[in-house]
């Protein structure tokens, strides 16, 4: 009995296995602000997910991420977006990590899929902000924050030497950052600010998004002094967001090797172009289809006539490519070469009636020497 249910089990633990297919754990994004990281990549019939962390490098910054806009490209048709709705914040030198999922009728097994994602948004120029009125003693009280959310206090009561009550602070919809600094929140005493000590958050600053929260018991030692109310004058700064691009990662099953390019020998290509001056990485674009292009990179002309294959070299860091297109279409996009990176190469393609790059191969140094 123990023999054969030791064969069921192995059977059952090799369908499970071969119910899935392997790939290969991508290399990190790693930029000046932020890196993401994806691993634990499980793809079957009916399910795909991976584990998702991104980790904020700055001392001084706060990163937002919109996890709803991750774009999942198994091919040029099949396009997918998770469901988790979440907007996460990540706080200076801090990560968060998460698990991305599509549950489905599709089948998910692809030799290659392509993940997209959003810009992140990081807190940029201090804005102008009318400071709140500070609060009183009174049990429970409620103030408005110039009409981009509200700020409430309840239960505040004396009790065992001290001063406890919880503050919930919710906004609305609103363009920016709000970034409270909870340790310039003070009680104010007859002779002197009042310490507050907050429960909840250990950081000392939060940011605060549209329609987002933040809620923490406190406390205010009694030192002998009589408290007439809480300060709220230095608490509260805003800001305006900026983007920042992240590059797209490619997911590989394991043993994938990427087929040659296909060639539409009933289209009139143009001639292909190459421009290279010695530069750590070379960039391929290509087109099958018969569309030409011109293109600049970095606002600098790298070809003056049409081609359908484009071959330059760059330094490390973000380029700007314009691409003006045969048919009068302008594109522009970006890529990141890094510094791990020899080799580049995208493919011109049209997705539901919109021209872009998708990355079809990228080298390592430590990749190419295998060559």
């Amino acid at each position: 009995m123990k023999k054969i249910f030791t064969t069921l089990l192995i059977l059952l633990t090799s369908s499970f296995v071969i119910a899935q297919n392997e790939y290969v754990t991508p290399p990190m994004i790693r930029e000046k602000a932020y890196s993401i990281e994806i691993k634990d990549i499980v793809a079957a019939k009916d399910e795909f997910k991976f584990a998702f962390t991104i980790e904020n490098k700055t001392s001084d910054k706060f990163l937002v991420f919109e996890l709803s806009k991750i774009t999942i490209a198994f091919s040029d048709q099949e396009v997918y977006y998770p469901k988790n709705d979440e907007i996460i914040v990540v706080d200076p030198n801090d990560k968060v990590r998460r698990t991305i999922r599509l549950v489905g009728n599709a089948d998910y097994q692809k030799d290659k899929i392509q993940i997209e994602f959003p810009k992140v948004l990081v807190n940029d120029q201090e804005t102008e902000f009318q400071t709140p009125t500070d609060l009183s003693t009174n049990t429970d009280q409620s103030i408005d924050l110039n009409g981009i959310g509200n700020l409430s206090v309840s239960g505040l009561t004396f009790k065992k030497d001290s001063w406890n009550g919880e503050l919930l602070l919710k906004t609305n919809s609103f363009e920016g950052m709000l970034l409270l600094d909870i340790t310039k929140i003070t009680g104010k005493g007859a002779n002197a600010a009042l310490p507050i000590e907050f429960k909840r958050d250990k950081a000392g600053k939060v940011a605060l998004i549209a329609d987002d929260k933040f809620k923490s018991k406190f406390s205010i030692a009694d030192i002998g002094q009589t408290i007439t109310g809480i300060d709220l004058s230095k608490a509260f700064k805003m800001y305006s967001l900026k983007e920042i691009d992240v590059p797209q990662i490619t997911i590989k099953k394991v043993g994938y090797v990427e087929p040659a390019p296909v060639v539409n020998t009933n289209v009139n290509l143009c001639p292909a172009f190459e421009k290279i001056n010695n530069l750590p990485v070379k960039v391929v674009i290509f087109n099958t289809n018969g569309i030409c292009f011109k293109l600049a990179a970095n606002g600098k002309i790298i070809n003056s006539e049409n081609s359908s294959n484009l071959t330059f070299d760059t330094e490390y860091g973000t380029n700007v490519l314009t691409l003006t297109l045969s048919n009068g279409q302008t594109i522009t996009d970006k890529i990141f070469p890094g510094e791990g990176h020899v080799y580049l190469s995208f493919e011109l393609i049209n997705r539901k009636g919109e021209y872009k790059l998708q990355r079809k191969l990228d080298l390592s140094g430590d990749a190419r020497k295998t060559k």
